[in-house]
């Protein structure tokens, strides 16, 4: 009958509550999903009105509240008998949700606690099996430490009984910013926002969908410097550098002259025949002119020849 519950589920569920509606408990559902229990005590014994039993997953308890109308579905569902008849026996419930309120002692002691505990509101209970000892060694549900500290909340006012879903919700916001992408830019302002969502959703062409232009090369100025400034301008058009340049300006330039040679003596056969005469009788005698100036005519002349003399006058 032991394995009849094979895990321990009371903690868990009233932890959800606890992070999802905090202290608002009438704000929970009812769940509808069948639970097995075994019901190890009873703190009240009353057939034809709610009974308070305590129930047990086997590491946990919890009290439960079983509404009357559960209380007569067991007594017609076990043939005429009472639900606090049926100690430790092993059921299933259903339709239940969280409470927080004052339970009552059980036992010989009348009267309920002075405080508020965490309980189950029952709807519906149905036997499985009858057992003769409790299953392991539940504790107290409120013995759990976040339980603990919920119901701890839930005893104070303003809002304490949030507790378990602010941490959650903290919880939450910080996997968000760890695995959203890291924005370079905040919208710093509602029309922002609208222009940026606009933007996101509206649809992008296929002509918009072009490659990124290549990064550009950054102007060399020295460069650009060298090259206008090296240009050669003829009139108002530059000079054609495409065609080639001449190997040698030689011909368009005059030659200098290598060396000066001086003028010699004209020869016999350049000069006047009357030049000639007395030439064969006299020897030639080479005499500048008194005013220093040259002259072929006047090159070769002999002071006795009166002829050469009288040409010469």
């Amino acid at each position: 009958m032991a394995d009849s519950i094979p895990a321990s589920w009371i903690c868990n569920y009233l932890i959800d509550i606890a992070e999802n509606h905090g202290g608002q408990l009438s704000n929970a559902p009812f769940f509808s999903k069948k639970k097995r229990v075994q019901l190890i005590d009873f703190l009240t014994f009353y057939e034809d009105s709610y009974v308070w039993a305590w129930a047990s997953d086997k590491s946990h308890r919890i009290p439960i509240r079983i509404s009357k109308e559960g209380v007569q579905e067991y007594k017609v569902q076990s043939h005429g008998r009472n639900v606090i008849d049926c100690r430790f026996a092993v059921v299933f419930i259903s339709n239940f949700r969280p409470i927080f309120a004052p339970r009552p002692l059980g036992g010989t002691l009348k009267g309920n606690t002075t405080v508020s505990h965490i309980a189950l509101e029952v709807g519906h209970v149905g036997v499985i099996g009858h057992g003769g000892h409790m299953f392991g060694d539940p504790k107290d549900v409120e013995s759990n430490a976040p339980v603990k500290e919920w119901v701890a909340g839930l005893r104070q006012d303003g809002g304490g009984g949030n507790i378990l879903k602010l941490r959650k919700q903290e919880r939450q916001a910080a996997v968000q910013q760890t695995s959203a992408p890291t924005r370079l830019c905040q919208p710093t302002s509602p029309k922002l926002d609208s222009v940026l969502a606009a933007t996101a959703t509206k649809p992008v062409a296929n002509e918009q969908l072009q490659a990124p232009a290549c990064p550009q090369r950054p102007v060399d100025f020295k460069r650009e410097y060298k090259k206008r400034h090296s240009r050669l301008i003829v009139g108002s058009s530059p000079v054609d550098r495409s065609k080639k340049p001449r190997q040698s300006r030689e011909q368009d330039c005059p030659q200098p002259l290598k060396s000066v040679q001086k003028i010699s003596t004209p020869s016999h056969d350049l000069l006047p025949a009357h030049h000639l005469l007395g030439r064969q009788n006299h020897p030639t005698v080479k005499e500048h002119p008194p005013n220093g100036l040259y002259h072929p005519s006047k090159a070769l002349y002999n002071k006795s020849d009166p002829v050469l003399r009288h040409l010469m006058m």
